[in-house]
């Protein structure tokens, strides 16, 4: 058998992009990943979930998929009750991982285990793992002509099962 001879030649260096993936669907949930929208530092979730596809935040609240969306989770634990709209003037943008949009089951079907066909669509905001434990929140103040003024903020204690905010 003969010896053959190769040339070899330097290539050029050559650099991969990829793009991060928007939306996962998993069953009947819809998962946003928050790094794949691009916000301002000071944004909100609400200015966040305004990026999304699918997803209309306008002055009668939030609509999911074509549904209003009813209750708002924070890590699965229900976060300011049944407003979805304070919920998510409160949480800053950069402390989410992902939103997750699903059609929860009422109470009832949860606690039996049947299905009643009652559901409720939720979205769930899934907090990133360093802000799960601890505190995070934001303020602003600002002044105006004719001795105007206008301040506020708030903050939020985040610890294992407990959720406090403050806002002012």
């Amino acid at each position: 058998m003969r010896d053959r001879a190769y040339d070899s030649m330097e290539l050029d260096a050559v650099e991969v992009r990829g793009q991060t993936v928007g939306v996962i669907i998993s069953g009947d949930t819809t998962a946003y990943l928050s790094n794949a929208y691009k916000t301002n530092l000071d944004a909100s979730a609400e200015d966040l979930i305004r990026k999304m596809p699918g997803m209309i935040v306008d002055g009668d609240g939030v609509q999911a998929e074509g549904e209003s969306v009813k209750r708002i989770l924070v890590d699965g634990k229900v976060f300011f009750g049944d407003d979805p709209s304070i919920a998510l003037k409160t949480i800053t943008a950069q402390v989410i991982e992902r939103i997750e949009v699903f059609d929860q089951l009422s109470e009832q079907s949860r606690f039996t285990g049947f299905n009643d066909g009652n559901t409720t669509k939720t979205i769930n905001i899934i907090t990133k793992r360093e802000f799960q434990n601890g505190q995070f929140g934001k303020a602003y103040i600002g002044a105006g002509p004719d001795e105007k003024y206008n301040g506020g903020g708030n903050i939020n204690f985040f610890n294992e099962d407990q959720r406090i905010t403050l806002v002012g």
